[in-house]
């Protein structure tokens, strides 16, 4: 189904705004499962919702447009979240060489002439639920890819986050029209020894390739 088919179901089954938004919020949550692929951030949303799966960034990039599509003002926010978010959700070895912050993407749609933020999209219901007991048991403020005030239920009115925080966006914010556009600036700390994630990952991304499904069985691990 093309992106406008999409958006045009969600529209023809709402019967408000904020029932349309929540809905297409859902959607993404429980369709686009959390995740890193070797295309990493060279992806439109097209291309995320082919692959069914991404990380935040990318999951953001397709929201933002298909709120636009929906024809609501959206765009993405972009803030440095620590890494120590990421903690045990990936593995010991990828965790070690990213940058200490990361350029992390918040969707923002403007509501009655306020843009409200959100990431609570990112994990689906049943991964939201096992990560966040994880970090629980754990008894830690930030690992699983949560912290401790994370939410994956958005109210379509509201900010709501899953990764980031009110602070984050508060500290520094970076607005950008696409993801595209984000990773050429140089704001993006998503690299290593300066070079993007996705340059490095790109003799990895050949489409099917034997390259290609080991590296996302390797770094999905403790996602799935």
């Amino acid at each position: 189904m093309s992106l406008n088919l999409l958006v045009q179901n969600f529209k023809d089954n709402s019967n408000s705004d904020t029932e349309l938004l929540v809905a297409i919020h859902n959607w993404v949550r429980e369709e686009i499962k959390f995740g890193f692929t070797a295309d990493f951030e060279s992806v439109c949303p097209k291309k995320t919702l082919e692959n069914g799966v991404g990380h935040c960034n990318a999951q953001a990039d397709l929201l933002c447009h298909l709120f636009t599509l929906a024809g609501f003002d959206a765009r993405l926010a972009f803030v440095y979240i620590n890494k120590e978010i990421l903690r045990y959700s990936i593995p010991k070895l990828v965790y070690f060489f990213l940058p200490k912050k990361l350029f992390h993407a918040v969707t923002q749609v403007k509501l009655e002439g306020n843009w409200v933020s959100i990431d609570s999209y990112i994990f689906t219901k049943s991964q939201f639920s096992s990560q966040l007991n994880r970090l629980k048991q754990h008894r830690e403020n930030f690992c699983f890819g949560l912290h401790h005030r994370s939410e994956c239920r958005w109210d379509g009115k509201t900010d709501c986050f899953s990764q980031a925080q009110s602070a984050d966006i508060d500290e520094f914010c970076k607005v950008y029209e696409s993801l595209a556009q984000a990773i050429k600036s140089q704001s993006n700390t998503n690299r290593i020894l300066g070079v993007h994630f996705s340059t490095l990952l790109k003799p990895l991304a050949a489409k099917n390739g034997i390259g290609r499904r080991a590296f996302q069985s390797y770094i999905n691990q403790y996602l799935n």
